[in-house]
């Protein structure tokens, strides 16, 4: 069964897909309840994890690793979600951090506590508070940090929905001066076509000197497409609110859209002197070598003498267990691609393909290349069946027709969520690897999808979708 990421770290990167007036992206939390570092899902009810963490930190001045790693020895409760972290000097067990989560009753993240070991006793270092609403979409992060033995604001944000998802109000603040202060906040406000498509959205945003609450007109994008039954534009106008009206300022069009929904090619252009001006144009390829299709390359193009010429050229990478392997950030500079940031993890697994260690590396201009940062070594395994689980949706909302099958397989979901936005799922083989990912798109209030066997040896296989509303679970049969 598909690997979970292997550290906290990864666990907060962001996902890959180009913006589209869906749902918003998860906050630092995440709306998945997250598993412990290294973790495997064996069943629905059991996870392989980890309970001893070891990390080694490089030390650029001897280019050796540290002699004196910390060594952190972490617990799960009884959804099998990871629940404390104890973090100690490895050869002297000095206590140096200790870290807690309190979850709801669907295993989603409350509020997570960091306590630093000061001065021979436990002293509260940061705390981060979230809400969701039944959706399981955050609604409320606030994080506080321990000041002069109290607990000092530090930093909030809420977020507020539509019936469909869509974020209609972003509003961020900072403490400063024993106040909150607003930073960034924005309305949105959208209109849908009789197919639920996102037509129009109009976004309001707060400036600098007023109200917290207060928004002025700032934006609209408006969306095209096809036909009544598209669900994915073909044209994304972007327009600024200027002398009471909106004017015509970007827009992308040319757009190619790949079977899971994914954006594969567009044309930028800019509005001016009265007419549209090609500017750039985005190239994308998904999946790689490795044989996970999570990862990708992007090409920008930028039009510059009456010809596309190279600018930007990005990667994600991930292993076949769809585990992060880093990224790439290139310029086109001189006729040649030179290389600008990047990111690196080398993975090593047991013969029970466990993440046992892991190497992280970022890319430093001045070195020319990928340098150590951290090393990493999971030890400990151990299964953690889980007494309750997130919550399940009922058995009958999905259905698997026919089954058993040779070939082709139709999915079927009705669910809340499913009639809303795209449901993910994967296919795992007997011997718990994911054979197969998958995106069910919803269609006339029903999430659908053909998944075809044919290349799949015969057995038995475990499909599982994962919705807002929970997950569900169903064997399919390969003759």
């Amino acid at each position: 069964m598909k690997k979970h990421l292997y550290s906290l770290l990864v666990l907060l990167l962001p996902a890959v897909a180009w913006a589209q007036p869906t749902r918003p992206a998860a906050h630092l939390l995440g709306q998945e309840p997250p598993a412990g570092p290294g973790a495997l899902a064996r069943s629905a009810t059991e996870k392989q994890v980890a309970r001893t963490r070891i990390v080694y930190a490089w030390d650029a001045s001897t280019g050796t690793w540290s002699a004196q790693p910390t060594k952190s020895t972490i617990t799960y409760n009884s959804q099998g979600y990871l629940d404390r972290m104890l973090t100690v000097d490895s050869a002297t067990s000095q206590s140096i951090s200790r870290v807690q989560f309190t979850r709801n009753n669907k295993g989603y993240v409350t509020k997570y506590l960091r306590e630093a070991w000061v001065n021979g006793r436990w002293q509260n270092d940061v705390q981060y508070v979230q809400a969701y609403d039944d959706k399981n979409r955050y609604t409320d992060f606030l994080q506080q940090k321990w000041t002069n033995g109290a607990w000092q604001n530090d930093y909030q944000d809420k977020q507020q929905y539509d019936y469909y998802g869509n974020s209609t109000n972003e509003h961020y603040q900072v403490w400063e001066n024993n106040a909150w202060q607003t930073y960034y906040h924005v309305r949105n406000a959208y209109s849908c076509n009789s197919a639920g498509n996102i037509t129009e959205k109009t976004v309001d945003e707060w400036q600098y000197g007023m109200a917290a609450d207060a928004t002025v007109p700032a934006s609209r994008y408006v969306y095209t497409y096809a036909d009544a039954t598209s669900k994915n534009y073909s044209e994304q106008l972007y327009q600024v609110w200027n002398q009471n009206s909106y004017a015509d300022a970007s827009k992308i069009d040319n757009i190619v859209w790949d079977a899971s929904n994914r954006m594969t090619s567009s044309v930028g252009s800019n509005w001016a002197n009265n007419t549209w001006t090609p500017t750039n144009r985005v190239t994308t390829v998904f999946g790689s070598a490795s044989g996970s299709s999570l990862g990708y390359e992007r090409l920008t193009e930028n039009f510059l003498d009456s010809q596309w010429q190279n600018s930007l050229r990005s990667a994600q990478r991930y292993d076949k267990y769809n585990n992060y392997l880093g990224n790439t950030y290139e310029r086109w500079t001189a006729n040649a691609w030179m290389q600008t940031s990047g990111s690196s993890y080398t993975l090593a697994y047991n013969s029970n393909t466990d993440v046992k260690a892991s190497v992280y590396k970022i890319y430093q201009n001045a070195q020319g290349g990928f340098v150590n940062q951290t090393k990493t070594s999971f030890k400990d395994f151990a299964v953690v069946t889980a007494a309750a689980s997130v919550a399940a949706l009922p058995t009958s909302a999905l259905q698997v027709y026919p089954n058993p099958t040779s070939g082709k397989v139709q999915l079927s979901l009705a669910s809340w969520s499913a009639k809303h936005a795209p449901v993910q799922g994967e296919l795992i083989n007997s011997l718990g690897k994911v054979v197969q990912t998958m995106q069910l798109v919803p269609r006339q209030g029903v999430a659908t999808h053909e998944l075809n066997l044919s290349a799949l040896t015969s057995g038995v296989y475990l499909l599982r979708l994962r919705t807002s509303e929970g997950t569900v679970t169903q064997r399919i049969v390969r003759e």
